[in-house]
């Protein structure tokens, strides 16, 4: 009986959700003028930690969730990003319209001294334009990426898209050698479903996606280097409390005891020594480069 009550507000709340969320974006929208922009913003990378890192940034009872997350709705957790950024898209209103007001932050600042929202969108760190957009909407805002060792991350990128049907080569250097023909004119997914040269550029570009001087060198074309933090993937998981404490110190958040929790886990695989060798002799000029924009060293 208890399955079939579950089961049927489900039912229910899938016919609703959409109704909801658009009342809600409009009511935010119109209130948009108590609404600041986002404090933080955890730009990247994929597969690399972004979503451990937010999510245990979440656990800081001065960091206010978005709204349009669990509390506002039945969700099971927070919403992670928003995506406005990562396209043209009308009006600054309606990405106000996810962040808090001025009152719902003071009230949290009333306990805490300080509060602050923010969201994480991995793609950001490539999407065309994303830099600019931010710059526009949120220009005091700090910013967070995480970074992994580049050839790793790409293999774990295309297990990942392997896992959801977008990938359907299973030969990973197969994979990589189809990138500049596939960001050129799309590709035929796993379903046999057609998918435009855009969604092949953020969800198939592995090699690209991993060329982090590329991506952090436009948004520090439109933001000081001391509004960016960058840690690697290594870093974070060898010691995620301590990662989270340094992120917090970043944000200006007072000191808290983080628990460490991982997310988003793929199965282990090997992939072709071969391959990686020759994508981290690719990734080493790169990598060079990145350390000196950064002015920092990371241990890949």
């Amino acid at each position: 009986m208890q399955t079939q009550i579950s089961a049927d507000r489900g039912r229910a709340w899938s016919r609703l959700r959409g109704p909801a969320e658009a009342g809600l974006r409009a009511f935010g929208a119109a209130t948009a003028h108590w609404r600041p922009g986002p404090d933080f913003l955890v730009i990247g990378g994929k597969r690399c930690g972004s979503t451990t890192l937010f999510y245990g940034l979440l656990q800081h009872p001065a960091v206010v969730p978005q709204v349009l997350s669990a509390g506002w709705l039945p969700l099971r957790e927070h919403r992670k990003g928003t995506r406005w950024l990562d396209a043209d898209r009308p009006g600054g209103a309606w990405y106000r319209a996810h962040f808090a007001t001025t009152f719902t932050r003071s009230r949290y600042a009333r306990h805490q001294g300080v509060a602050i929202t923010g969201e994480a969108t991995p793609w950001y760190l490539f999407a065309p334009g994303a830099a600019a957009r931010a710059a526009r909407e949120a220009p005091e805002a700090r910013l967070i990426a995480v970074l992994r060792e580049p050839a790793r991350r790409a293999f774990s990128q295309f297990q990942e898209q392997r896992k959801r049907g977008h990938e359907r080569l299973g030969d990973f250097a197969a994979a990589l050698e189809a990138e500049p023909e596939r960001a050129r004119n799309g590709v035929v997914d796993a379903s046999g479903v057609r998918r435009s040269a855009g969604f092949a550029i953020e969800h198939l570009t592995y090699r690209r996606q991993s060329e982090y001087v590329d991506g952090l060198a436009e948004w520090l074309a439109h933001y000081p280097r001391e509004q960016l933090f960058v840690v690697s993937a290594e870093e974070l998981y060898a010691d995620v409390a301590a990662t989270l404490a340094r992120a917090a110190d970043f944000l200006g958040l007072p000191e808290f005891a983080f628990e460490p929790a991982h997310r988003n886990r793929t199965a282990p695989a090997e992939p072709d020594p071969a391959v990686m060798a020759e994508l981290a002799a690719h990734f080493a000029p790169l990598n060079t480069r990145l350390e000196h924009l950064l002015g920092q060293r990371f241990p890949w």
